[in-house]
């Protein structure tokens, strides 16, 4: 908040007061409106005092009505998803925030006028004790929308100096030959917070000169060359951009801007994309290329690139950083993005150019697949990105006779297509394949030529049959099947995908041995004919090699299976239990459905040398009438140290703990020490 605190102050102040009930927070991009929003956001969410609720929604250059009513029915904890024509969804959500009484509705980054009624926000009054604030970077908008106006000015020079020695340190200060230099670099940023906070990111800790004066001239050079100002802050955020050096980790940050702006990455989804792309090296295991993939994710965030969110599981884009990468990937290399814009046909013919080489296009409302064969081949094109289309129905068979160098395709999440065009099987380099949750997918055409493929992802899909070919694909790293109407592997297709790193089956039976002959397997989803099957698994200790297991586990979220390297074992329908059954020394996660004869956990033996176990979800154990005996309370409550604990329909169950004394068992009361019982 270097130098905003006055910017801050007053905007609490018309908040708090009753004379203005509309305010609009402008200034140019990167200057410090949001974070200043922030605060207030954070303050007013602490204090409770004067606000019933506090509704934050970014709205972004990329508008869609529908997208932000849906945000904010998000932020009030309803859903508005039933609800298909605009208008009604209007209607609804205007009663949401009537039934919330005073509110402050904060609305980041809007680029054009908004109609309220359109949307579903009652106009605020004084009386109502409601306020509206914006950030904009326009000063049309907010007249146009009758707000009160505040104007983020850029830093002053002392302010942003003092800003630059808090990022980078007061050290370079001591060089005195360094002093003039650094004013200069400082005064090159014009007062911009993020730009001044961008480019100390990339110097901190140099000391020496030589660096600080060839960045003084390069930002002269690169900022003296342009005349609009906002090409001016895009060149003095790429000078970040530029001194990553690491090709691999530059890729890795221009392909954040193939998705919709303000999205939040989860970040093993975001390193899983960066695997895909053959941004990170082939490495021995996939844990090493995710733990490669973190450290990429660190240097984007120490270079301000990229930033923390959702206490750092996630990672975000700043919109002018975003744009910036737009506009380094204008030019070279190219890409078509036009993702999350709510487009109901493709981009025009014009657009498809020659030298297109990433084409994202994903979260959109596109029917139908279709471009002109008079359009050159796109030989420089590897990906194609059409994920969450859920009205696409049609792509054109010739389509992908256009894109033969294709290497990526993802067309996850697109529920109504039902059919693949056959030219897929023609794309002969192609090494991601990704049709997960396309529900209504009832055929894959031959996998057969497809020998570059890496991963295929059919999880979620309504296919019935194992693809034909797919004992052909040999360099397979990634292979999920987790769909509904493939109940089982035909044998001898396993062995041949020894290159498998991740295997998702859950529903489809597989043979125990030749699951246990995948040698560079780390994650594994899978369900098992019977115990014996299962026991035979167990007996070859292949789960001691992985990172990740899932044995019966049908119930288990996709997630949990993406770089979270966790380890669970569904048990559901078995009798004779105690030594019958055998639990992995290191599991996290134990389910248990539907196994009527059991009358307590602790009857497993294995379990007690379960040092890892944490969470334990229980079902519908009509005889559990004790969740776990302690042969002696005091000195065996420390090993059992759950994190959580899931009980449903037991009907019979009298106590959580009990405790056991030669022979003798009794219930005692429950503790509800934090981290051991917490659900």
């Amino acid at each position: 908040m270097v130098g905003e605190a006055s910017v801050k102050e007053k905007n609490l102040k018309l908040l708090i007061g009753d004379k203005v009930c509309k305010i609009g927070v402008c200034g140019m991009g990167g200057v410090g409106k949001t974070t200043i929003m922030k605060h207030i956001h954070n303050q007013l969410l602490k204090e409770r005092n004067k606000f019933d609720k506090v509704i934050w929604a970014t709205v972004s250059e990329e508008y869609a009505v529908v997208k932000l009513q849906q945000d904010i029915a998000t932020a009030l904890g309803e859903d508005l998803l039933k609800h298909n024509d605009i208008t009604m969804r209007a209607a609804v959500l205007q009663e949401m925030l009537k039934g919330k009484k005073r509110y402050v509705l904060i609305l980041d980054d809007v680029w054009k006028e908004i109609s309220l009624e359109e949307v579903g926000i009652p106009e605020p009054a004084v009386m109502d004790g409601c306020k509206l604030v914006l950030t904009t970077r326009s000063m049309e908008v907010v007249r146009s929308m009758g707000c009160e106006e505040i104007k983020v000015e850029p830093l002053s020079e002392m302010e942003a100096l003092d800003l630059f020695l808090s990022k980078v340190g007061s050290e370079p200060l001591d060089i005195p030959t360094l002093q003039s230099t650094l004013k200069q670099i400082v005064e090159q940023c014009g007062g911009l917070p993020l730009a001044i906070v961008t480019l100390t990111s990339s110097m901190k800790g140099e000391r020496d000169a030589h660096i600080w004066e060839n960045a003084l001239n390069e930002l002269k050079a690169r900022i003296g060359s342009v005349e609009d100002m906002v090409d001016k802050v895009l060149e003095g955020l790429k000078f970040s951009y530029d001194r990553l050096r690491n090709p691999k980790i530059k890729d890795c940050f221009l392909c954040c801007d193939l998705y919709p702006e303000d999205i939040v990455f989860d970040k093993e989804e975001l390193i899983e994309y960066w695997i895909d792309e053959g941004f990170i090296d082939e490495l021995e295991s996939r844990k090493a290329m995710y733990n490669k993939g973190h450290a990429n994710l660190k240097r984007l965030e120490e270079n301000c690139l990229l930033e923390s969110a959702d206490h750092g599981k996630s990672v975000k884009m700043h919109d002018l950083v975003r744009d910036m990468a737009l506009y380094i990937t204008s030019q070279s290399p190219r890409y078509l993005v036009k993702a999350g814009m709510q487009l109901r046909e493709l981009p025009t013919e014009h657009e498809w150019t020659e030298d297109l080489q990433k084409v994202s296009l994903m979260l959109n409302n596109i029917s139908k697949f279709r471009l002109d064969m008079t359009l050159p081949k796109f030989t420089a094109l590897s990906t194609l990105l059409l994920q969450v289309n859920s009205s696409l129905e049609e792509i054109d068979d010739s389509v992908f006779t256009l894109m033969i160098e294709l290497q990526v395709l993802n067309l996850s999440g697109c529920e109504s297509l039902i059919n693949l065009p056959n030219s897929i099987s023609g794309l002969v380099k192609l090494t991601a394949l990704l049709l997960y949750g396309c529900r209504n997918l009832q055929h894959v055409p031959s996998l057969a030529k497809l020998g570059a493929l890496k991963k295929l992802d059919l999880g979620g899909t309504g296919i019935t049959a194992i693809p034909d070919g797919l004992d052909m694909l040999v360099h397979l790293r990634y292979l999920d099947l987790y769909a509904y109407g493939i109940k089982e592997m035909p044998a001898g297709i396993l062995p041949k995908l020894f290159r498998l790193q991740y295997l998702r089956l859950d529903n489809a039976v597989a043979e125990a041995e030749e699951v246990s002959r995948l040698s560079k397997l780390e994650c594994l989803g899978i369900h098992f004919r019977n115990l014996q099957e299962y026991h035979i698994y167990f007996s070859l200790k292949q789960q001691r090699c992985l990172n990740y297991y899932s044995f019966n586990s049908a119930r288990l979220e996709r997630s949990s299976l993406v770089g979270r390297w966790e380890k669970a074992v569904r048990i559901v329908g078995l009798t004779n239990f105690g030594d019958s059954i055998k639990i992995p020394t290191d599991i996290q996660k134990l389910f248990i459905d539907c196994c009527d004869d059991l009358r307590t956990v602790s009857d497993i033996s294995s379990l007690k040398d379960a040092t890892d176990w944490r969470i334990f979800w229980l079902y519908l154990c009509k005889q559990i009438e004790c969740f776990y005996y302690l042969s002696s309370y005091t000195t065996e409550l420390h090993t059992l140290e759950l994190e959580h604990l899931f009980l449903y329909e037991l009907d019979n169950l009298i106590a959580i703990l009990g405790e056991e004394i030669d022979g003798a068992k009794s219930t005692l009361p429950t503790p509800m020490t934090p981290g051991i019982f917490s659900s």
